[in-house]
């Protein structure tokens, strides 16, 4: 077991044959949303840090194993969780919760555009597939946003 492996697997949850996606969002998810009380600065200053630890842990678990994305790596959902938390800054945890189970729907499924990014090789693909799916989620939320905010 490497560093790499533990954080491309988000520790080792990512062998987990059922739901692996769901467990790491899931177990991350306090975590993440906990961090809407930082400044602006931070959240950017952390996602990025996911991000490119996803990067370099993707790029060395793929040279380990020799598959690009064999399932196991999920460090690239926490990313894009972190993305859309940190995005969105919600200070209600249904309303996070409900967003993230979106992001895993569009993960899980890549409608188009979102499974075009698929095509992009290494471990910028294994990342950018799942940034792209939390995009029109954080869209979605940010232009209804006003209305929410009218009902209460």
């Amino acid at each position: 077991m490497t560093i790499a492996e533990a954080v491309a697997t988000v520790f080792w949850l990512g062998h987990v044959e059922t739901f692996r996606v769901a467990l790491a969002v899931g177990v991350t998810a306090p975590a993440l949303w906990a961090a809407r009380t930082l400044p602006a600065w931070a959240r950017a200053a952390s996602f990025l840090a996911i991000l490119l630890a996803g990067l370099w842990a993707s790029a060395v678990w793929a040279g380990a194993t020799g598959l690009v994305d064999d399932g196991t790596i999920v460090i690239d959902e926490v990313a894009g969780a972190a993305f859309l938390l940190f995005l969105l800054v919600t200070r209600r945890a249904p309303v996070a919760a409900a967003l993230l189970a979106v992001y895993v729907a569009l993960d899980r499924l890549k409608p188009w555009p979102i499974g075009l990014t698929e095509e992009i090789p290494g471990a910028l693909g294994v990342m950018v597939d799942d940034l792209a799916a939390a995009l029109p989620v954080a869209v979605a939320a940010l232009a209804a946003r006003p209305l929410l905010r009218r009902l209460g």
